[in-house]
């Protein structure tokens, strides 16, 4: 392309423009004598090409440095897209030492732009060679040099060498408008411990263990990148003072917050326990957050819980954070391994470890709202003492951690469920400590969810709830149930005479608490459960029409004072009877799995019936 079709044809300039694009150039210039500019966006190729098919007449252009806001020169333009080494060759071989040396308005030179792009060592070598030693050590408009921006673009060895052998001390040393030196760019960026040995042997003392505006120190960007070794860490604290390594930045965050916080590793964890000062080590930030907390949200080894836990204070260990999250949510959230859940149970006070957070979850309800939370773990909660309760409690939406079920594979979550209780039952065989929460999601669950998973058929869950049933509590209910009924029976067999058939007043007197006693438990087990599941329970429906007939008695007695008609007797007694063996079942284990057998094949006729009789 000529001189002339490229600049001084600006009509053409459209018949050209494929072109232009092809070279991603752009070139402006006066038709005077005035400075023009040229912008040079190309390939290495472009470039090159652009270079070479052009006269000597052309460059007084291309040394034209920018009016505009930006001031760049093409060199700059050239830096910033990781040039090859014959790209800058070629380029520099035609620019004036004016050009070379400019700085644009951030006050950047091509050095700066080279190095925050990551340029090779090649480029950087053949610019150091370049520029005058004002432009190498210049310090930008946010007190950056060449140096910082190396180092926070993960720079190697080569690199930060050439630069520590032409930059001053002055230059070396600089901190930035944020407080950074060279060394925490390096640090923040994962730099090898060559590289950080080298910045520590060239940097004054004071630099090295400089803090910047946000309290942090070296070690504190160390520590946060997931990358850092145990050699480059340990070798920074040999240099740092005591009191740097144990800084506590504005946040509240130790360098042992930023290391478990980027999952490092058990080396890293133990070397900087072993160093840090017990209060450092035990420090909680301004949102509540402790080592142990950081550790347990990035999915840290139980080696590494294991080992924060043997030098956590209790206080510490058992921690909220302003968000009501605990170590024992966090793990959950994270799918954490049984070996870590059990750890965590273990360690934790029955109070936090059924903590409930601000949004009212449990760590159980964030474990099932977490897929990849292993069932394993799960098990390990709910059938550890101190996390019997969890499956109890309700969270905002009223739900039980066990009614929460994922977007997709309902059936594949139903499966987990029953296979939970093989594990429940392996550390827990009289199933004593069987959660009631459980028990209630799985009596919730639609019937023919229980059918097809066979939940009534488990062995742990008929134990479950035959260790319901001989709790003292259940048992004083059970008694008292056995001694309505009896009395209801003994009543409608006894003390009616025998050819009047009436009522004697002080059967009356008994029968009404008798009434009062069933009432209250028909509303109670109503309430608790959902209309389908109370409507589906045969025993519920013999109870309902005990009630009526009841009523019915009482009614014909105090209002009609007639006789009793004889069928109705007859049902009366019947029902009472067949409400006694229900209830007498339940304090026979046997008997008790037959009762459940027969109301399994009995309810799904009831309901069928039911639904019929609405229609």
């Amino acid at each position: 392309m000529t001189r002339e079709t490229f600049i001084d044809n600006p009509a053409e300039e459209d018949k050209n423009e494929e072109e232009e694009e092809e070279l991603d150039l752009m070139v402006l210039a006066s038709t005077d004598s005035t400075a023009s500019a040229v912008h040079v966006d190309a390939d290495d190729a472009d470039l090159l090409q652009w270079l070479n098919d052009n006269t000597e007449e052309s460059w007084d252009d291309i040394n034209a440095i920018t009016e505009d806001e930006d001031a760049f020169t093409a060199l700059h333009n050239v830096c910033e897209n990781e040039p090859s080494l014959e790209a800058i060759n070629v380029l520099l071989d035609k620019l004036d030492e004016k050009v070379i040396n400019a700085i644009d308005e951030d006050g950047s030179t091509a050095l700066h732009i080279a190095c925050d792009n990551g340029a090779s060592w090649e480029v950087i070598n053949v610019l150091l060679g370049k520029l005058d030693q004002e432009a190498i050590n210049a310090i930008n408009n946010d007190r950056d040099t060449a140096l910082h921006l190396a180092c926070d673009n993960g720079a190697s060895l080569e690199v930060i060498n050439g630069l520590l052998g032409k930059l001053d001390e002055k230059a070396i040393n600089a901190i930035n408008i944020n407080g950074y030196t060279a060394l925490h760019n390096a640090c923040d960026n994962g730099a090898s411990w060559e590289v950080i040995n080298v910045l520590l042997g060239k940097l004054d003392k004071r630099v090295i263990n400089a803090v910047d505006d946000y309290g942090g120190t070296a070690l504190h960007n160390a520590c946060g990148d997931d990358e850092a070794s145990w050699e480059a860490i340990n070798g920074l604290m040999s240099k740092l003072d005591e009191k740097v390594i144990n800084a506590i930045n504005k946040n509240g965050d130790t360098a042992l917050h930023n290391a478990c916080d980027d999952g490092a590793s058990w080396e890293v964890i133990k070397g900087l326990l072993d160093k840090l000062d017990e209060k450092v080590i035990n420090a909680i930030n301004k949102k509540g957050i402790t080592a142990l907390h950081n550790a347990c949200y990035n999915g840290a080894s139980w080696e590494v819980i294991n080992g924060l836990m043997g030098k956590l204070d209790e206080k510490v260990i058992n921690a909220i954070t302003n968000d009501g999250w605990t170590a024992l949510h966090f793990a959950c959230d994270n799918g954490a391994s049984w070996e870590v859940i059990n750890g965590l149970m273990g360690k934790l006070d029955e109070k936090v470890i059924n903590a409930i957070n601000n949004d009212r979850d449990t760590a159980l309800h964030v474990a099932f709202g977490d897929n990849e939370a292993s069932w394993e773990a799960i098990n390990a909660i709910i059938s550890h003492k101190k996390g019997k309760e969890l499956p109890s409690i309700k969270n905002v939406n009223g739900k039980l951690p066990f009614d929460i079920f994922p977007d997709v594979g309902r059936n594949e979550h139903l499966k987990k469920i029953l296979e939970s209780h093989n594990l429940m039952e392996a550390n827990d065989p009289t199933a004593s400590s069987y959660p009631n929460g459980l028990l209630q999601s799985i009596l919730n669950l639609p019937s023919e969810d229980r059918d097809e998973f066979e939940f009534m058929n488990h062995s742990y869950f008929r134990k479950g709830i035959n260790a319901k049933v001989i709790q003292p509590f259940s048992l004083s209910i059970l008694f008292l149930d056995v001694a309505v009924q009896g009395l209801v029976m003994t009543v409608f067999s006894f003390t009616i005479n025998g050819a009047v058939k009436e009522l004697p007043t002080r059967s009356m007197v008994g029968l009404i608490p008798c009434l009062l006693w069933l009432l209250f438990r028909e509303i109670v087990q109503y309430s608790s459960a959902t209309a389908k599941f109370y409507f589906g329970d045969a025993a519920n429906f013999v109870d309902l029409i005990q009630i009526v007939l009841v009523v019915t008695v009482l009614l014909i007695s105090f209002i009609g004072k007639g006789s009793i008609d004889e069928g109705l007797l007859v049902a009366c007694i019947g029902v009472a009877w067949t409400r006694l063996i229900f209830v007498i079942s339940n304090l026979h284990y046997s008997l008790a799995l037959f009762v459940a057998a027969l109301l399994q094949v009995s309810s799904s006729c009831y309901i069928e019936s039911t639904i019929l009789a609405m229609m």
